[in-house]
């Protein structure tokens, strides 16, 4: 329950996503949802009696997690999707779970195996038709956006495979709370003066709809229901959900922006899946067989 409402709300949020840029910057807009989200999770840690002081032998940990996933993720994928499409950004966005278990195999967190890495070869084919498809008539600045979406896909596998031994500890609130510490340097230079800038006053109300729905029910909501699952089924086994990220946004995307993905986009879709389908296959049955 909890990973299928992050889907629907990430599904939702890339549509958001792009809705909002036409009112706001991305640096302002990932500024201001920070500032948001620390804020209304510090209020939700007070009401539910969590702790918001930092264990010491975990401090730096947390303070790292937060520093690649509330920072340095954020930016780059917030700067991809300034030239990506909603529906090519979420398909570019599940080479994630390969790369969230390449990490976990190489740090020893999960078992993989070696003929999983098939399924990630097979997923990459499918993003490059992804990545060609959607710069083919737009130029450089379109394929540099799509590779930004691949390269933060990579940092939030980082990011998810890092968290689950926090998880295990703290709470899912305690954890995302007191991570996003470390992400506010990088916010600060990234935002700051775009924020100052930004015209305020001249958002209309469907664009703070769209801002609520990222900064509170995706940013705040979903992370949490993600985090949730991540602590319940494995790093692994929650990115797997994100399978079901692009036939939702595709859907969100159709009926908001009327995006209507290309052929090569609903092919390297296809591809994409089959490829983590197949890892993840592979590495269940290796997992299972040493048993």
């Amino acid at each position: 329950m909890y990973l299928l409402i992050t889907v629907l709300s990430w599904g939702l949020n890339f549509v958001a996503i792009r809705e909002i840029y036409k009112q706001l910057s991305p640096p302002a807009m990932a500024l201001t949802r920070f500032l948001v989200m620390w804020g209304g999770l510090a209020l939700v840690c007070l009401w539910r009696k969590e702790s918001l002081r930092y264990p010491k032998e975990d401090k730096w940990r947390l303070l790292w997690l937060g520093f690649t996933s509330m920072g340095i993720y954020m930016v780059l994928f917030l700067e991809g999707m300034r030239g990506s499409a909603a529906t090519e950004g979420s398909i570019l966005l599940q080479t994630a779970p390969i790369f969230t278990a390449l990490l976990a195999a190489g740090f020893s967190i999960e078992r993989f195996s070696a003929i999983a890495l098939i399924g990630a070869v097979i997923a990459f084919t499918g993003s490059g038709l992804v990545i060609y498809g959607g710069a083919a008539g737009h130029g450089e600045n379109k394929l540099y956006a799509n590779v930004l979406v691949v390269v933060s896909a990579l940092c939030w596998a980082y990011c998810v495979t890092i968290m689950r031994p926090l998880l295990m500890k703290y709470s899912p609130l305690r954890v995302l709370t007191l991570s996003m510490l470390g992400g506010l340097p990088v916010m600060l230079i990234y935002g700051v003066v775009p924020a100052f800038q930004a015209h305020w006053a001249q958002i209309d109300l469907y664009g703070w709809a769209m801002f609520f729905h990222f900064a509170v029910i995706s940013g705040i909501g979903a992370f949490l229901c993600f985090y949730q699952g991540v602590r319940q089924v494995g790093s692994s086994g929650a990115t797997l959900y994100q399978y079901l990220v692009p036939p939702t946004t595709m859907a969100f995307a159709l009926l908001i922006s009327h995006e209507k993905p290309g052929l090569l986009q609903v092919a390297g879709l296809v591809v994409v899946l089959a490829g983590v389908a197949f890892a993840t296959r592979a590495r269940y049955a290796a997992s299972v067989n040493s048993l």
